[in-house]
């Protein structure tokens, strides 16, 4: 009787829910995010509403730009993933909290109410995407939508400036979207 108790038991630890895991995990991305690319928690955010309305799409971690138009951040968290999971499974673990809190796998923007998370969940979900093979590498010259990469600006010469910040990058797409708009009025 008390192997089949203990058979049981395993049984319940082993069984998660890959949806409530997934959401949490999304969470602890979110959290961790801003931390290591140096951008506003709002500027990245997460699926939720499929988590709780089981719509029929397959199973994914999610996250996306939200800037209307994108600043190239979700091509930052793709290229900084294994650090990012590393950090949101550090920030599980290292929680005292039973199955979840705001410290950890709860979100304040949550369009869901951080209804169906689970902690123990998503530390398995971080677990076993940490242990996965790397991705192919995209081809050469394509960006993650298979479309070739925008090559980035150079600094002028003679300049101490090593790269464009994103705030350059914005407000160089700001320029060039004003200028087209008042070329296509008929201005100057």
């Amino acid at each position: 009787a008390e192997a089949a108790d203990e058979e049981e038991e395993e049984e319940e630890e082993l069984a998660i829910d890959l949806e409530a895991g997934l959401h949490a995990a999304a969470h602890a991305l979110l959290a961790v995010t801003p931390l290591r690319l140096s951008c506003k928690p709002a500027d990245l955010g997460c699926e939720c509403e499929a988590f709780k309305e089981r719509k029929l799409r397959s199973k994914r971690l999610l996250l996306f730009d939200r800037c209307v138009g994108g600043i190239g951040l979700t091509e930052r968290v793709a290229t900084a993933m294994p650090e990012l999971l590393r950090s949101a499974l550090e920030l599980m673990t290292s929680c005292d909290c039973d199955d979840g809190c705001w410290l950890c796998v709860h979100s304040s923007v949550c369009t869901e109410y951080n209804a169906c998370t689970s902690k123990k969940a998503a530390i398995a979900v971080i677990e076993g995407l940490l242990a996965a093979p790397p991705p192919p590498p995209p081809p050469l010259g394509a960006g993650s939508s298979g479309a070739p990469k925008a090559e980035p600006r150079a600094p002028p010469p003679g300049s101490s400036e090593e790269a464009p910040s994103m705030l350059g990058r914005s407000i160089g797409i700001f320029r060039s979207m004003a200028m087209s708009q008042s070329r296509s009025r008929g201005g100057t």
